[in-house]
Formats: structure tokens, C-alpha cells, sequence
């Protein structure tokens, strides 16, 4: 296989009494086996991240909390409150130091991971914050909503820098592209924008579903974009219900896709399944190899 890194997935199943229960899965991309399982939020966990140091990894979940655990022990060494909605979306900043979460109380917070404290709410959406993501140099945040927009904030002062506003619909997904002047959004419009961080304008649109840019869809597939034309290169077929995530390789020669079929897919960039059924125990609502988002943009040199 590619991968050297673990891959991480989050999953739920309603139980006969119809709660949830909620889980993290470490699997062995090398070998397909779930490595280690995370267990004690008391909602269905909804977001991942790797820390930097790729020792820990934080979890958002349902249950309005953000959990920071040791990949070693598998045990939860702090949890995080302070949101009065689900945590939809949570990320590292670069230093390790710190986490931001958006959540269904229509707010961004900032988090100290040696405190445990909230250091910032950023406030300015209407509806609930579907997804965030960190830039490069750590200085500033993105979250997407289901208001349609886009928001940039400042991380030093959390006041709002800018917002992108263009979506038909919900914003499900957000990143930075490695050019530091680019960001990329997706929504449930069905379309891929991206962004001018300078002015706010939206500089080209994505459209296929019912460098490289890799998306899932409510569509069932997986698809591979040229940023330069804006043409999508690639579909991947395979999954049979709406795929909730996708991530690259460190090294850009394969995706991993979650769904809600079940199961988490690896493919090669000559669309071979690489692993496939059998992958996972209930919906998979976010898969990610270590460093990498929910979005994933490749280096031209990596494509």
C-alpha cells in the first residue's frame, strides 16, 4: 500500500432502542484490520483531526464536545465544552497547540489544548457551522455554513476578516489551497467554488456532480478536478450511498472515501479500488490520513 500513516474514520449505528453509538477507528491501511477504537463520547462523533506530532488525534461529536486522545493509550486525556450545539467540525492549528471547532450553535471557537479553555468565539453566522478548516501559517480560520457563506477570521484578533458569499445552498466543506491566496469551498448546490482571499471573488466554479481537487457527493461518487481548467479529470464509482468524506495520500498517488454505505474505500489514481466492503461497522461520517483534511488539495509537483 501507499499509505505509511494510520487512517482514522468515525462511525455510528442506531441501536434497537434508537440512540447512538459512537465510535473512532484506527485501521491499518496496510492491511485493512481496525487497529484501535476510541470510545466514550455519548453522541455520534461527526469530525477528526490528527494532531502534528500525529500522537493524538481531537473528535467532535453530537454530544457538544470536542475530545482530545492518545493514539497510544486510546484514552480520552481531555474534553473540551463550552458549545451549547453539536461540534460538527473541528481542526488543528499548525502549532499543536490549539484547536478550532464550528458547531450547530452557529458559532467558531478557538481552544487551548493545555488549558482545555475556549480562548475565542467567533460569531457572524446565522445557521450552523458545517465545517472549518486552518491556514497554513495559522493566522486565520475558515468555516462554511449552512447559511450558504463562507467566513474568513482572524485568529489573533477573532473578529471577521472577510466572507465569501455565492452558494444556492449549505456549505458542507472548506479548505486553503497550498498557493496561501486560494481557498475552495463545497456545498450542497452541488458545485466546487474557489475563492480569492484578496478580493472575495469567486474566481472559478466546479460543477460534474448530481494541481488536483478530490470531492465526494451526495451522487455516491468521487471525483478528481483540474484546478487549472476547472474540468473534472476522474470519476470514481464504487460507493452505493452519498460519500461524506475524501482525503489524499501524503503522497498523492491515493484517495481514501467514506460513506454512508458503510464503508471507508481506498483507490489508486488509475480508479482501482484499492480496499472496499466490509471496511467499517456504520456510517462514515469523516475519513483523514494524518495531516490531511476533509478537502484535500495537491502540490502541482504531487500531481
Amino acid at each position: 500500500m501507499v499509505f505509511i500513516e494510520p487512517l482514522l474514520s468515525v462511525s455510528f449505528k442506531p441501536t434497537e432502542q434508537r440512540d447512538w453509538l459512537s465510535s473512532i477507528k484506527l485501521w491499518s491501511l496496510e492491511t485493512g484490520e481496525c487497529v484501535k477504537t476510541l470510545e466514550g463520547h455519548s453522541g455520534s462523533v461527526n469530525s477528526v483531526a490528527f494532531l502534528p506530532d500525529g500522537k493524538s488525534v481531537v473528535s467532535g461529536s453530537g454530544d457538544n464536545t470536542v475530545k482530545l486522545w492518545s493514539l497510544e493509550t486510546g484514552e480520552c486525556v481531555k474534553t473540551l465544552e463550552g458549545h451549547s450545539g453539536s461540534v460538527n467540525s473541528v481542526a488543528f492549528l499548525p502549532d499543536g497547540k490549539s484547536v478550532v471547532s464550528g458547531s450547530g450553535d452557529n458559532t467558531v471557537k478557538l481552544w487551548s489544548l493545555e488549558t482545555g479553555d475556549c480562548v475565542k468565539t467567533l460569531e457572524g453566522h446565522s445557521k450552523h457551522v458545517s465545517t472549518v478548516a486552518y491556514s497554513p501559517d495559522g493566522k486565520t480560520v475558515l468555516s462554511g455554513s449552512s447559511d450558504r457563506t463562507v467566513k474568513l477570521w482572524s485568529v489573533e484578533t477573532g473578529k471577521l476578516s472577510k466572507t465569501f458569499e455565492g452558494h444556492s445552498d449549505g456549505v458542507t466543506s472548506v479548505a486553503y489551497l497550498p498557493d496561501g491566496k486560494t481557498v475552495v469551498s463545497g456545498s450542497w448546490d452541488n458545485t466546487v467554488k474557489l475563492w480569492s482571499l484578496e478580493t472575495g471573488e469567486c474566481v472559478k466554479t466546479l460543477e460534474g456532480h448530481s494541481g488536483t481537487l478530490v470531492s465526494g457527493s451526495g451522487d455516491n461518487t468521487v471525483k478528481l478536478w483540474s484546478l487549472e481548467t476547472g474540468e473534472c479529470v476522474k470519476t470514481l464509482e464504487g460507493h452505493f450511498r452519498w460519500v461524506a468524506s475524501v482525503a489524499y495520500s501524503p503522497d498523492g498517488k491515493t484517495v481514501v472515501s467514506g460513506s454512508g454505505d458503510d464503508t471507508v474505500k481506498v483507490w489508486s489514481n488509475t480508479v482501482k479500488c484499492l480496499l472496499g466492503p466490509g471496511f467499517n461497522l456504520g456510517y462514515v461520517l469523516q475519513t483523514q490520513t494524518q495531516m490531511q483534511t476533509q478537502m484535500q488539495m495537491l502540490n502541482k509537483s504531487s500531481s
